[in-house]
């Protein structure tokens, strides 16, 4: 699945840079996800997340989890986007050395699969002067082609835990604030709605709602660096019945992390190839995710 992956964005990177070659250049620092990309062009963001979570703190052990997210998204007009999401994920337990899980591909700690797959849609509002001069609503549906993700069955009851069984939404307000002419500042809101599915470990639906803030300075008209601050609530309680699982209920601000990072992006090709790499630590939260990290690395071809 991995192999499958890299070998995809591999040929759509070929293929982009090819169709690039008669397209038009843009100023990618001025189409942030608020923006939506102008009509009958074509934008593709892969991105790979590498979560790293010590078990409890004091403990030996770490869990990795690395979600790798492929977007695709087509301008029907200036304001309408039109995309498909494709999500997959591997999941590893192993010692407590860093990047150990390398070494545990052919295991029993380790799984993967695609977690995600669905289509979605943006809509930016029509500009107007003053503070939201960009502001976009995003929705996604995102299903999971995953048998058992949680690890709960017989055949899966000593593998690791790769993702909750669930069918997804997920609902965004973009908005960016131009403070000059090398800076500015990108706010997300999102609320993930997760449908659990059958012998899930939730028996209800539960929200997340996660809250974004970007600052982001550009030294040059390639060059952007940025500084970020999430927090992340999980409106849920769960409720423990004799059978394993949770009668799961609403609970405002039950559980949360908050993390922070620093990240830098670099256009190779000027207008139409980005590069991106960030970190991130989670500095406060419930539990063992606030003794956790993440290493990302992404691109975003337009034509």
């Amino acid at each position: 699945m991995k192999k499958v992956s890299l070998w995809l964005s591999a040929i759509i990177i070929a293929i982009f840079l090819i169709l690039s070659k008669t397209g038009l250049s843009q100023n990618l620092q001025t189409i942030t996800p608020s923006v939506a990309i102008k009509e009958k062009s074509f934008q593709f963001k892969s991105f790979l997340n590498i979560y790293t979570q010590k078990k409890t703190f004091g403990e030996d052990g770490r869990d990795y989890y690395t979600t790798y997210i492929n977007q695709f998204s087509f301008g029907l007009n200036e304001r309408l986007n039109i995309g498909v999401d494709f999500w997959s994920k591997y999941s590893s337990s192993t010692s407590n050395k860093n990047f150990d899980f390398i070494g545990s591909f052919e295991s029993n700690n380790f799984r993967s699969g695609v977690t995600g797959l669905g289509p979605s849609i943006k809509y930016q509002f029509k500009k107007r002067e003053g503070i939201f001069k960009y502001l976009s609503l995003e929705s996604t549906i995102l299903l999971s082609l995953v048998n058992d993700p949680e690890s709960r069955g017989v055949e899966n009851s000593e593998n690791t835990f790769l993702e909750y069984n669930r069918n997804l939404m997920i609902n965004k307000i973009l908005w960016d604030l131009k403070l000059s002419d090398k800076s500015n500042i990108f706010t997300q809101f999102s609320a993930w709605v997760s449908f659990p599915k059958k012998d899930s470990y939730r028996k209800n639906i539960f929200l997340e709602t996660p809250l974004s803030i970007f600052y982001n300075y550009f030294p040059s008209k390639r060059l952007t660096l940025y500084s970020m601050l999430e927090y992340w609530g999980r409106q849920v309680e769960d409720i423990s019945t004799d059978n394993s699982r949770s009668d799961n209920k609403l609970k405002l601000f039950n559980d949360f992390f908050v993390q922070t990072g620093l990240g830098i992006k670099y256009q190779i090709i000027s207008g139409k190839l980005e590069l991106e790499t960030s970190y991130t630590r989670f500095i406060l939260g419930s539990g063992a995710r606030a003794n956790a990290t993440t290493i990302n690395f992404g691109f975003r071809l337009i034509r």
